[in-house]
């Protein structure tokens, strides 16, 4: 799977460089790869896994809990991984009992999953694994006890910074960037404190001085310093972590050993160093990427510092990266391509068009996503030539360039794309791009695809954006389906759309005996300004799901529903959830600020 698409949003590139989602699974799919995760060859399940992984869809990462006791090693450890890295809290107490497993790889990839779930047991788990024989798990139980943000951990963390082991210390320095943000250091930190770190100036004299207590209390400045100390390390992807940190930490004592970081023989350093800094909008880092652009010879770092500058949308990396393209290797353009769409100048579209010709699918592929991430009306009529390819990747990712424009010019050929039978697996993206032109000629195209699970809810999207009161009346009906999920996806898109018969059905949904309807009703009345939900939403704030009562709150706020103002005010004050409490408090405001 071509994983440009899912660049679009960068902090996942941040986060997880490593994951690329596609499309959820079709039934068939997800058929064939169950039974592949049964298989008797350990490489035909490990595949299975990768693929899962591929998804990111939550219905089919819970598969992975059937291989969490593989026999092989390597699939236990990757499944593991993947459930974390998704956050899939349902299979947390089996993923505990693999920080005892047999394998040092399987203990280490446990150790960095459990981390985001952040209980009790999982932290006492984890600081019994900072004793661990393996280098390998001392470092994946420090970075998984960073992810825990409890301030807790910075003590075992700090002592892991003079572990023997450089993979200890790294790891413990990169995770330690986990607690840049005050508010992970100071529980209950106040809203008005939590631009300290950035622009301290903003916080009054009293607070600055309370913050400095607290952060002396939990060992901040011996943290930053032992960071500091680590600069020294002899080796450098130590320092190239501990840098990384302190940038996060806004300490500028961090740029000069980033920008030599980037100039040092070692690869491994500067991959790091630029997958870190994928989203930087910092001038000398863009400008050491761009040099880098000119001398380096390892196909890998180069990557990171194309996707890293492509990140930045710093229009000064334009030429060169242009003036480079031809003479890399050819294995790098998909990702020469993505950056040159990234950042959107005019400059690059013709220098991008003649991939769209390209041999090799994956890089037509990112050429046709590029060309229309260039908002260049210009790219319409290639991209249309294109969306004949012979390779599915190509015409998802056409279809995707093409949804970077608004131009009814584009209904027919995707339905056109849409009746034909090879276009099967990338129906939904087709449905997507007619969500974005929709009218009312879709509306009979589309109607056969309605009770498809996999494509209902865009469907749903797709008639609610076409303004066609035939449209209205299939979602009305489909709100008393007998199917939760059928409401659900219904009740979500009532949002684009208004009348009483609308609103009407909406509050009906408020009562669901589903707690996914009734959340996606009470989104839906936002806006809607109509003062026949007051009762009905009143009666929502004592609903047992924390999420529908924050959004009624917020409804009836919207409303300046005077008659609300005691019960809203009651909400603020005792319900047990802090976000209800809060939106509650707004809302009030709200209301007594009406006339």
């Amino acid at each position: 799977m071509i994983r440009y698409a899912v660049l679009l949003v960068t902090v996942l590139c941040v986060l997880l460089p490593h994951v690329a989602w596609s499309e959820p699974f079709s039934a068939e799919e997800f058929t064939r790869v169950t039974a592949q995760l049964q298989d008797a060859d350990s490489a035909v399940r490990l595949q299975a896994v990768k693929r899962i992984r591929e998804t990111g869809d939550q219905k089919t990462i819970e598969m992975l809990t059937t291989v969490l006791h593989d026999t092989d090693p390597k699939v236990r450890a990757l499944a593991v991984e993947t459930l974390g890295v998704f956050y899939y809290p349902a299979a947390k107490t089996e993923m505990l009992t693999l920080l005892k497993d047999p394998e040092a790889e399987v203990r280490a990839a446990a150790a960095r999953a459990v981390g985001y779930f952040r209980t009790q047991q999982i932290v006492d788990a984890l600081f019994k694994l900072l004793a661990d024989e393996s280098p390998r798990v001392r470092a994946a139980a420090a970075y998984g006890l960073c992810c825990t943000t409890q301030v807790r951990v910075l003590e075992a963390v700090r002592m892991m910074l003079e572990d023997d082991s450089p993979e200890v210390r790294a790891s413990a320095a990169r995770g330690l960037g986990e607690l840049s943000q005050l508010q992970n250091w100071v529980p209950n930190l106040p809203e008005s404190w939590g631009g300290y770190l950035d622009y301290p100036e903003t916080v009054n004299a009293d607070s600055r001085q309370k913050i400095q207590e607290i952060l002396q209390q939990i060992g901040w400045e011996k943290t930053v310093t032992a960071l500091v100390t680590l600069l020294q390390d002899k080796e450098p992807i130590v320092r190239a972590n501990a840098a990384l940190t302190l940038k996060k930490f806004r300490d500028k004592r961090a740029d000069p050993f980033l920008i030599e970081g980037l100039k040092c023989a070692d690869p491994q350093v500067k991959r790091e160093i630029l997958w870190q800094c994928v989203n930087t909008r910092d001038p000398k880092i863009v400008d050491a990427g761009i040099a880098l652009l000119k001398d380096e010879t390892d196909t890998q770092v180069l990557g990171a510092v194309v996707h890293m500058l492509g990140a930045a949308q710093d229009q000064r990396a334009i030429d060169p990266l242009i003036e480079a393209l031809p003479k890399k290797d050819p294995s790098l353009h998909s990702e020469f391509l993505w950056a040159l769409g990234w950042i959107q100048s005019p400059r690059a579209y013709n220098t991008i068009l003649p991939f769209l010709q390209d041999k090799n699918a994956e890089v037509r592929a990112a050429a046709a996503m590029a060309i229309g991430m260039l908002k260049d009306a210009r790219a319409i009529t290639p991209l249309l030539k294109l969306m004949t390819d012979d390779n599915a990747e190509v015409r998802r990712h056409v279809l995707m360039g093409l949804m970077q424009f608004t131009d009814q010019r584009l209904t027919k050929p995707l339905l056109t794309m849409l009746a034909d039978p090879k276009n099967a697996e990338i129906r939904r993206d087709i449905i997507m791009g007619l969500t974005r032109n929709a009218d009312a000629t879709i509306v009979d195209p589309i109607l056969k695809y309605k009770d498809d699970p996999n494509l209902r809810d865009e469907v749903f999207r797709a008639l609610a954006g076409s303004g066609d009161a035939r449209a209205t009346r299939v979602l009305l009906t489909a709100m008393k389906d007998n199917n939760a999920e059928v409401r659900r996806n219904a009740a979500e898109v009532m949002r684009q759309l208004n009348g009483a018969e609308v609103v009407a059905a909406l509050l009906v949904a408020l009562k669901d005996a589903d707690v996914a309807v009734r959340r996606s009703a009470v989104n839906s009345l936002m806006g809607k300004n109509d003062a026949t939900a007051i009762d009905p939403l009143l009666a929502a704030l004592k609903d047992p799901d924390a999420e529908v009562r924050r959004g009624a709150v917020s409804n009836l706020g919207a409303l300046q529903a005077k008659r609300a103002l005691k019960a809203v005010q009651a909400l603020a004050k005792d319900d047990p959830d802090e976000n209800v409490r809060s939106c509650a408090s707004n809302a009030a405001t709200l209301i007594g600020t009406a006339n």
